[in-house]
């Protein structure tokens, strides 16, 4: 029910979907979310930032919160008009269905939410609070192999000095802990895993996941 579907079975989010489009493609397709979120709310945190605010969709979207743009933002990553790219352990956006991307600015498609993104509110909970309440969603069986996926991106992490997290989120450790992939196609379906992660540690998960099977 999150998908692109007729306004009336939700908020018309098409305006927010446009300036959020807009604005992956003036920035060049070379940021990622949180760069894009704070390129529409205006918000110059370094020199790449001002660089970009000469671009006329700097603070187009200070309607919305950071809250309210993640959630417009993961929308159309969801419905596949966005997608994210990992190269270089940078994930960035990039317009990936052309033709709805089009189609949305003519407003001959529309991007429905289930509420007003406006409405939206940072959540309370800290990170790891939320990745325990994630965690005891989790099977015994696969509570163990999510241990597992934590043990080898730390081995991972420090043969290549990154933090952990370069590797996978905790989030998408959780994900392939549950989903179980055996496959590069499911492994792309995992939260935050692109093409590049896929194919660079795609082996490695699958050995992990056979061993806790």
């Amino acid at each position: 029910d999150n998908c692109i579907r007729p306004a009336s079975d939700g908020f018309d989010a098409t305006r927010f979907a446009q300036m959020a489009l807009s604005a992956v493609l003036r920035t060049g397709q070379k940021v990622g979310r949180g760069r894009i979120t704070q390129h529409l709310l205006g918000d110059a945190k370094d020199d790449y930032d001002l660089e970009l605010s000469r671009l006329s969709t700097f603070g187009i979207g200070k309607d919305l919160s950071k809250a309210g743009w993640r959630t417009v933002i993961d929308q159309l990553l969801f419905d596949g008009v966005l997608g994210e790219d990992d190269a270089d352990n940078r994930p960035t956006l990039y317009v990936a269905d052309k033709e709805a991307t089009k189609a949305i600015f003519a407003n001959d498609l529309t991007m429905s939410l289930r509420e007003d993104p406006a409405a939206v509110r940072p959540r309370k909970t800290t990170k790891k609070t939320t990745r325990a309440e994630a965690a005891s969603n989790l099977s015994q069986a696969d509570g163990v192999l999510f241990q597992a996926l934590r043990a080898w991106r730390t081995t991972q992490a420090k043969a290549r000095q990154v933090p952990p997290y370069v590797i996978f989120s905790d989030r998408s450790l959780l994900e392939i802990a549950a989903l179980r992939p055996t496959s590069p196609a499911a492994l792309r379906a995992c939260h935050g895993v692109g093409e590049a992660k896929a194919a660079t540690f795609g082996e490695d998960v699958f050995r992990v996941v056979r061993e806790q099977a």
